[in-house]
């Protein structure tokens, strides 16, 4: 879990640029005083900043983060939060092709290839589809529902 504060953003960016696909995040959080969650889809743009959290109006918590690797070189992955123009570097580290990197409570785990996720109430999967685009599925009680593809 990440706290971001008011003025904060938090930021995905490469260290170097990707060879073919660039990599796909996806962000939840909660915002002190909503009792409805927020999630957030974004693509990497090699080595710039990409906000994958906005700014919160009080307080944020981000629950969960996937970054999955889809080129198909070995990327190393920078996240850091912005606070009011200065940069805070919370890792930096290599993920191979087909994996994940994951923030899961209140750390970071690289995970491979296909997995499935339960954040307590619902039940989600990512990773490559059967026509080679990388996606995200909700489980819906009897079947898996496309929620994004790319």
């Amino acid at each position: 879990m990440i706290v971001l504060n008011k003025n904060d953003k938090l930021i995905v960016t490469l260290n170097e640029a990707v060879n073919k696909n660039q990599l796909y995040c996806y962000v939840s959080y909660e915002d002190i005083g909503s009792v409805i969650p927020g999630s957030f889809f974004a693509i990497t743009n090699n080595n710039n900043d990409v906000e994958i959290v906005k700014s919160p109006y009080n307080k944020r918590i981000v629950k969960f983060i996937m970054i999955n690797n889809a080129d198909d070189a070995q990327a190393t992955v920078i996240l850091k939060i912005n606070s009011k123009g200065v940069e805070f570097k919370l890792i930096k580290v290599i993920v191979n092709p087909g994996n994940t990197l994951q923030l899961v409570g209140s750390g970071f785990i690289i995970k491979e290839q296909y997995i499935k996720l339960t954040d307590g109430t619902d039940t989600f999967r990512h990773g490559v589809h059967d026509n080679g685009k990388y996606g995200v599925d909700y489980w819906n009680g009897s079947s898996w529902d496309q929620i994004f593809e790319a």
